[in-house]
């Protein structure tokens, strides 16, 4: 869970921070009124270049998009709550801003493509037929670069909650009574010995069960003592 997370949140603050570099261009049009011609041609020469980025570094930023939307789909299969409510969200805004971005930004940028080292030359036709074109561009990498901010809070919002969550579980288990003890009381009588077993000598443990077989010992050495004697005394008459 938290590695899915980690994807997520580095793989978008990647693509935030690459439009991010964009603000070279977009700070000097969209956010100054008016536009002068100096700052239209700062703009146009910056997005003349991104036009002719490299295919590796296209594929790059590929790359990360599908990274980071592999890792919020294959959280939305555990059907938890919070990944449908956050990942769910993150989801919605991510394909949002890939739409916007698929569908304003990279036409614009494609007008550039066309822009040779003279045509900076003429302010006027450069005004006249890339002013809206940079614009455009602006307003779009804002939108792009607030849903993508977006999924950044949404995701720390998940990791928010999963740990008050946890925090609550192991509460709770503290707080729950220990179970019962599941084995069975034994029995302190000592069951009867049946035939055939080793019976333990018997220890006496009072005088009244000592002095009973001595009596009954003395009894018989008496009785035996009595018959010697008169089978004595009939040998001597």
């Amino acid at each position: 869970m938290g590695v899915r997370s980690a994807l997520i949140v580095c793989a978008t603050s990647f693509l935030l921070g690459a439009l991010t570099t964009n603000w070279i261009a977009d700070s000097l049009t969209l956010w100054k009124s008016p536009v002068t011609d100096a700052n239209l041609l700062t703009a146009a020469s910056y997005y003349a270049l991104v036009s002719k980025m490299p295919t590796p570094m296209l594929a790059g930023l590929g790359g990360v998009v599908a990274l980071a939307f592999t890792a919020l789909a294959s959280s939305m299969w555990q059907g938890d709550a919070g990944n449908v409510m956050f990942d769910g969200a993150s989801i919605v805004l991510f394909l949002s801003a890939g739409y916007y971005y698929t569908n304003e930004v990279l036409p614009n940028i494609a007008r550039f493509m066309a822009l040779e080292p003279a045509d900076f030359a003429n302010a006027k036709a450069l005004r006249a037929g890339f002013t809206k074109p940079t614009l455009d561009l602006g307003t779009a990498h804002l939108v792009c670069a607030v849903a993508l901010t977006g999924v950044i809070v949404l995701q720390g919002g998940r990791l928010w909650a999963e740990s008050e969550e946890e925090e609550e579980d192991a509460e709770e288990a503290k707080s729950a009574p220990a179970p019962a003890s599941s084995q069975p009381q034994q029995d302190p009588t000592p069951a009867p010995a049946e035939e055939g077993d080793n019976v333990a000598p018997r220890h006496y443990h009072s005088e009244t069960e000592e002095r009973a077989p001595r009596q009954g010992s003395i009894r018989k050495k008496g009785t035996t003592g009595r018959r010697a004697g008169s089978k004595r005394a009939a040998e001597r008459g």
